[in-house]
């Protein structure tokens, strides 16, 4: 799954958010369990800085003016370096942003990767069509 930057910080923001009632819930899927897994681990790597700041926000739900004062931080300051974190921690439970991976690769390879297979599959299908019926005529 590539996701856009914003996209990314969005939602890891509201895994942050939920974690708590994820952790709880006993029907959780296993890709949820998965990324929780994720999420666990990456906020465990964090510098004790970046935790107290995720702490503040997510498992204490203060304002970013109330983190701002507690840190003697500008409020600009706090959303940044929290949305730097969350980028982070989001990168470490989902994976690179789609912006990086077009970076690297341009998007000529997301279309040329398209392009390798849809002919594999069409290729597959008439091979097996093929077997399948001998007396039609079809160009492999």
């Amino acid at each position: 799954m590539y996701l856009y930057k914003k996209e990314l910080i969005r939602t890891t923001k509201e895994l942050l958010k939920n974690i708590q009632v994820l952790k709880e819930d006993p029907a959780l899927d296993i890709e949820k369990k998965f990324g929780l897994k994720h999420l666990s681990a990456a906020l465990k790597k964090l510098p004790v800085a970046d935790k107290q700041l995720i702490g503040y926000r997510y498992f204490e739900n203060k304002t970013y003016p109330e983190i701002a004062k507690l840190l003697f931080m500008d409020i600009t300051t706090v959303r940044r370096k929290l949305d730097n974190i969350t980028l982070e921690v989001g990168r470490k439970v989902y994976g690179m942003e789609k912006e990086f991976w077009d970076a690297i690769h341009g998007e000529s390879h997301y279309k040329h990767l398209e392009e390798m297979f849809y002919n594999r599959i069409v290729r597959e299908v008439k091979r097996n069509v093929s077997q399948k019926f001998p007396y039609l005529e079809l160009k492999l």
